[in-house]
């Protein structure tokens, strides 16, 4: 920028003027007060010109994303979008982290042009393979810059996860326990992984929490029935970092001693073919499996059977052997309820 002189500068005082040389003197004290400077006494000339600041750039909204806690070998994702707030169109060729557990997924392909003002939806993944924090940039490859740059950044953390919940018997009779036994996909970090227990009947009680120690990949716990009046279905629940693992337990009643069932029956009506004895048959209710009862034909009319358990119902038949062990059709069936 230069400064060109033009014409005279004038001072007006109350109806008198003076005018001075076209050098520039600074005015007196007396007068300085009442100078009036003309604007136009001063021009730009042509020394050079004023350029608008350019710039190009894309922008990742947002700018940080923190996935959290995420069970080994679980998979989360989020959406991050780029903008193109520059002058011209923005050629990317890549965007990406440079581990294996943040990654991009999705329908977009790469290389792609973003015009100016346009933008473009991502989606990011994280699926942790170990236990731990993790933080990454997350990177973008265009003509806006000779080397990958960061855009965003990106976090978080891997914990373990469930991978099995068993006990020591799927069936309790009357009052009792089971040893239960949960295991993680990896080892438990540094001041050990705390997971919850559930059951869905108050018959079986199981502690709130179990924790599992550093360095260690299972616990195990006591589940404790109570009594029951009539057969009940359990289902345990180990739940932590989002996975879960689910055990069945069966809850049948205390029969106590077994009953005692005393059955008879009449012989066949006399007839040309001798019998030897009969079999026992018996199943129970709803069942079409029979177990024979008696070890050898018994010649007797009546039987005994002395393993029954209480509360449950049994389907009785019998069938007749002649001597040539020929045994005849089953006989009609009886179903006794045992109390």
């Amino acid at each position: 920028m230069c400064i060109k002189k033009v014409g005279r500068l004038m001072s007006r005082r109350q109806g008198t003027s003076r005018v001075f040389s076209s050098e520039l003197r600074p005015a007196s004290l007396r007068t300085n007060k009442f100078i009036l400077l003309s604007f136009l006494g001063i021009i730009l000339c042509g020394c050079g010109s004023i350029s608008q600041l350019s710039t190009n750039t894309v922008v990742a909204t947002p700018s940080k994303i923190a996935f959290g806690n995420v069970a080994v070998g679980q998979t989360v994702t989020a959406s991050i979008t780029l903008q193109n707030r520059g002058v011209s169109a923005v050629q990317i060729q890549d965007v990406g982290a440079s581990g294996q557990v943040f990654s991009i997924v999705g329908a977009t392909t790469f290389p792609l042009s973003l015009p100016v003002g346009a933008s473009v939806t991502l989606k990011l993944q994280f699926t942790p393979t170990a236990s731990g924090s993790m933080t990454e940039p997350l990177m973008i490859t265009s003509n806006l810059a000779p080397d990958p740059t960061a855009i965003a950044n990106i976090s978080g953390t891997g914990t373990p996860g469930l991978s099995a919940l068993t006990c020591n018997s799927n069936a309790l009779s009357g009052a009792g326990t089971a040893s239960c036994n949960l295991t993680l996909n990896t080892a438990a970090p540094t001041g050990g992984f705390v997971v919850n227990l559930s059951s869905n009947n108050a018959a079986v009680a199981l502690p709130s929490t179990v924790t599992v120690p550093a360095n260690n990949t299972s616990a195990g716990f006591t589940a404790t029935a109570s009594a029951v009046s009539a057969q009940q279905s359990v289902l345990l629940t180990a739940t932590g970092s989002g996975t879960s693992e689910t055990f069945a337990i069966s809850l049948q009643p205390n029969t106590g001693a077994p009953k005692e069932v005393a059955l008879s029956w009449d012989a066949p009506e006399s007839t040309d073919d001798p019998i030897s004895g009969y079999i026992v048959f018996r199943s129970t209710s709803g069942s079409s499996a029979y177990q024979v009862l008696n070890t050898s034909i018994d010649p007797e009319t009546t039987y005994t059977d002395t393993s029954a358990q209480g509360g449950t119902t049994y389907n009785y038949y019998v069938e007749s052997v002649d001597v040539a062990g020929i045994k005849s059709a089953p006989s009609n069936m009886t179903t006794i309820a045992i109390p």
